[in-house]
């Protein structure tokens, strides 16, 4: 399942001005992804300890919205990656921006009583 869900970095290539470093030659990257915030990729990749961990975390959080209502179970290949891609980004986003991710562990929280 993994090799179907996009890498992070190519999130951001795709918000990029199109300059790409390579050593050897790439094919041009995979048209839009439409919807997902060009802040997405840095603000979720700096919540952990390196790309590494994010990727993996994003891949784990794509999956499970695959098998979500989001992604409606008439729809399959490319269109049900695209609208899983997408809608995890902006969960993600969002959960970035108050400095959480929903895969790593969470702090207890300390009862006030």
């Amino acid at each position: 399942m993994s090799e179907l869900i996009p890498l992070l970095w190519e999130l951001g290539e795709q918000q990029s001005n199109g300059n790409r470093r390579s050593f050897v030659a790439l094919p041009p990257p995979v048209t839009g992804w439409p919807g997902v915030p060009t802040e997405f990729v840095p603000s979720f990749v700096g919540l952990h300890n390196g790309p590494r961990t994010a990727q993996e975390h994003w891949e784990i959080v794509v999956a499970r919205v695959l098998d979500t209502d989001v992604v409606k179970p008439n729809v399959s290949g490319e269109l049900a990656i695209r609208r899983a891609v997408r809608a995890s980004a902006l969960l993600l986003n969002k959960m970035a921006g108050l400095g959480r991710c929903p895969i790593c562990p969470q702090p207890a929280l300390t009862s006030s009583h």
